[in-house]
């Protein structure tokens, strides 16, 4: 709850009251039974007749007034109805700095409800304490328009000003949330709500903790801007759509911009939620803020974004500077010296001074160039120290000229007109005191009061039972004297126990009044005799002390002045030898740096042409190296590929010997007798000799051997064909690992091993080829022999085994010469 300058003691009494009223009551009413009489007491018709009773009692005192809309309220807590206030604030809450005339006195018409803080045993709002749409949308625009219009100038009057609306908008929220208002009213003035947040989190950014409390304005915002997304939410269910959400669905992303959770929940609004300006610039930033990128950052700001978009981003300057304080830092610059003026644009600084401030905290070294004069600051990731302290927060000059002329209420309603409307309040007392005019005890008494008014048993309790019908009537008889007689002791145990509470009630009061009379006036009235004292004498005192200070003050002005002329006097002398001295030290000190920056510049071109030859060299023989590589890798491919024919034709040779041993023991179990059916029995019978006939038969077996050869041939050729296309992708792809792999080989000495290491292998493989083709010759040789015995018998095999021999020869010589 807001406190109110102790300037006016006048008006907090009645709130301190109203505290300890309730306090009283929480007291005395701890039992259940207590509380369960409260309830069941009186009914609706015994409460109008006891409110009426009210009418015509005289109150003299503002406390005895308070008293009496207590007793009201208290009464009133039995029943619920719509909103009924039409007042800006109920009769008990109207005392504010901002809600009186210039001269102290309370303005009635310029009251606001205040906020209460939900609590548990807080009881449930009465009809006249909430406020219909259009009262509260009337409050808005009196706060907006009216309030929010005149900004003191001072801190003390900026906080104040600030706890005033900040505590009247909460209410205005809590109402909303209190009747579940969702319409066109309730969203409006959420929106206010939210952009007197966002305002407030810029333009009171100087003030201490204790004058205003950023977090809490943030934690506000969030809230307001929690109950906005649940009412667009809900509204746009019935197909109703806002032309602000775009707005302030940005709003929510640029509060959450170090959340990586927010770009999801952006994905959820719709199509042309997503596709408006302020949403696209919002993820933009979002997009800046987690990468770093904190030129793009400011630069969105000052060419794309709106007021109140850079007064809610503005609580991340400080983090976006220091990240780029640490980028500067580990980035490289020539002797570790960056310009301030490019630091002060880029990282959106009003001028050097605000700059320099920053950099203070970082403990930054800065100068200026001697051959432009450009003022440098010298920075390093070796130097760079954490912040000191957290840089404070400092109004900006080009947000503020975003505003481009708009009034606050202006900016707060979004650019629309706001009318003021103030209304006469309503009094429910008259000039004397007298309880007259009460428009919500007439609306209850005109709602309730029917009920039962002819009677005047106010404090009797009736309960109804209903009790199974029984055919025996001495049964039913007795029950009903039971019930009666049960009845009967409750209702007397019950006014018992309100009659003792009523009591207990009526002496606490007297006895507070009695001793607040008899002890704590007279004791009140020493008190204030005893100050009115001690401030005489303090007054007495602080004269003497001031005259006394202004003596010694005229004292040492005399003696400052004759000390200050010996000083001068002094310090000249010494200054004319220093600078000389100085001049001299300098003048040295800069014939040494250009000497050095001299014998830099030289040792650096020295240094680039040696490196230059080196590497030249250095590449050429890394070229010649791979081209020599290459050409060993290509005959090594070569002599592989040929390798596997051979070992395919070894299996070959293998298969057919044990074929054709198998079928010469075959044979060899025969007598040398041609079949009935051969043809050279049908021949020699037909006149030819046995010369001929064998010569014949052996025509028709080259014949076969031909076609053989021939069909050998073109399958040869269709291998080699898809051999050669095999060989050139192998050799590319050997080609490209073969030289990544030799460029990487850590010296010149393992690269010469490897190169002599694979000229072994490929001779050793050559070898193996060779005695493959020396072996195949013996076997010809061996087998021949052989064959001549039985050619005439095994003429085809012969010739056929004969001409793979050959090739195969054929096939490893040209590998060899290859």
């Amino acid at each position: 709850m807001r406190t109110v300058e102790p300037s006016r003691p006048w008006a907090r009494e009645p709130a301190v009251k109203e505290e300890n009223v309730p306090k009283l009551e929480r007291h005395t009413d701890n039992t259940k039974v207590e509380s369960v009489t409260e309830k069941v007491l009186l009914p609706k018709g015994a409460v109008a007749r006891q409110l009426k009773r009210m009418i015509g009692r005289v109150c003299e005192t503002d406390y005895d007034k308070y008293q009496l809309l207590d007793e009201r309220d208290r009464l009133m807590h039995r029943g619920r109805l719509k909103s009924t206030d039409v007042d800006n604030a109920t009769v008990m809450q109207r005392l504010s700095a901002y809600e009186c005339h210039d001269d102290g006195s309370i303005a009635p018409e310029l009251t606001v409800k205040e906020y209460s803080r939900s609590a548990a045993d807080q009881e449930e709002p009465l009809p006249h304490e909430l406020r219909p749409a259009d009262v509260l949308q009337r409050t808005m625009n009196y706060l907006v328009g009216k309030i929010a219009n005149h900004v003191p100038e001072t801190d003390e009057e900026l906080a104040q000003w600030y706890d005033f609306l900040w505590n009247r908008t909460r209410a205005i929220r809590k109402d909303i949330t209190q009747q579940m208002m969702v319409n066109e009213t309730a969203v409006t003035l959420i929106e206010q709500c939210v952009r007197l947040h966002i305002f407030a989190s810029h333009r009171l950014c100087e003030l201490n903790f204790n004058e205003f409390d950023q977090k809490m304005n943030t934690e506000n915002l969030s809230k307001s801007l929690q109950s906005l997304r649940y009412l667009y939410d809900d509204l746009a269910k019935k197909g109703v759509h806002y032309s602000s959400e775009a707005e302030f669905r940005a709003y929510e992303i640029m509060l959450n911009l170090s959340d990586s959770n927010v770009f999801r929940q952006a994905l959820t609004y719709r199509r042309e939620i997503l596709e408006a300006g302020s949403v696209r610039l919002a993820i933009r930033l979002f997009t800046c803020l987690q990468n770093q990128n904190y030129v793009r950052f400011f630069r969105l700001l000052k060419n794309d974004a709106t007021y109140l978009q850079c007064c809610l981003c503005h609580r991340f300057f400080n983090r976006m500077r220091h990240q780029a304080m640490y980028a500067i830092s580990h980035s490289i610059f020539i002797m570790g010296k960056y310009p301030v003026n490019k630091f002060v644009q880029l990282l959106g600084f009003d001028d050097r001074d605000a700059s320099l401030q920053f950099l203070g905290c970082y403990n930054v070294r800065r100068n200026n160039d001697m051959d432009t004069g450009e003022e440098l600051m010298h920075m390093s990731k070796a130097q760079l120290i954490e912040s000191i302290e957290e840089p404070p927060s400092k109004i900006h000059l080009w947000i503020e000229a975003k505003r481009d002329g708009y009034s606050i209420p202006e900016v707060l309603s979004g650019c629309q007109d706001v009318e003021v409307e103030i209304v006469t309040p309503l009094n429910s007392f008259d000039r004397n005191g007298t309880y007259l005019f009460d428009v919500v005890l007439d609306n209850y008494i005109n709602e309730n009061g029917g009920e039962q008014l002819t009677t005047d048993e106010d404090e009797t309790v009736t309960f109804a039972f209903t009790l199974p019908q029984k055919e025996n009537n001495a049964i039913s008889v007795l029950a009903e004297k039971l019930s009666d007689e049960i009845i009967e002791g409750e209702v007397t145990r019950l006014c018992k126990l309100v009659y003792s509470k009523s009591l207990a009630h009526l002496l606490t009061t007297v006895l507070y009044d009695s001793i607040l009379e008899d002890c704590l006036k007279p004791c009140c009235q020493e008190v204030m005799i005893v100050a009115k004292l001690l401030h005489r004498r303090k007054l007495a005192a602080d004269v003497a002390k001031q005259r006394e200070d202004e003596i010694r003050l005229l004292l040492d002005s005399l003696n400052k002045s004759i000390l200050d002329e010996v000083i001068d006097t002094f310090i000249q002398d010494i200054s004319k030898k220093w600078i000389i001295k100085c001049q001299r030290v300098h003048n040295e000190e800069l014939i040494e740096d250009i000497g050095k920056s001299f014998l830099n510049d030289l040792l650096a071109g020295v240094l680039i042409k040696t490196v230059r030859k080196i590497a030249e060299k250095e590449i050429e023989e890394g070229v010649n190296y791979v081209k020599q590589r290459l050409k060993d890798i290509n005959e090594r491919l070569d002599k592989l590929w040929l390798k596997q024919f051979v070992n395919r034709w070894r299996e070959q040779i293998a298969y057919r010997k044990e074929q054709e041993r198998k079928k010469l023991e075959l044979l060899g179990s025969f007598p040398v007798i041609l079949p009935a059916k051969s043809g050279l029995i049908f021949r020699r019978r037909d006149g030819y000799s046995l010369d001929e006939a064998l010569q014949l038969d052996c025509s028709s077996l080259l014949f076969e051997q031909k076609i053989n050869a021939f069909i050998k041939k073109r399958h040869g050729r269709i291998a080699r064909k898809v051999l050669m296309k095999w060989r050139l992708w192998t050799h590319l792809q050997i080609e490209k690992r073969e030289f990544f792999t030799s460029t990487y080989t850590s010296s010149p000495l393992k690269r010469k091993r490897l190169h002599s290491n694979n000229n072994n292998i490929i001779a050793k493989e050559n070898d193996d080829i060779r005695l493959a083709a020396a072996l195949a010759d013996m076997e010809c040789e061996r087998l021949k022999p052989f064959w001549a015995t039985n050619q005439i018998r095994n003429g085809f095999y012969f010739t056929k085994i004969s001409i793979c021999f050959i090739e195969c020869k054929n096939v490893l010589l040209s590998a060899l010469i290859d």
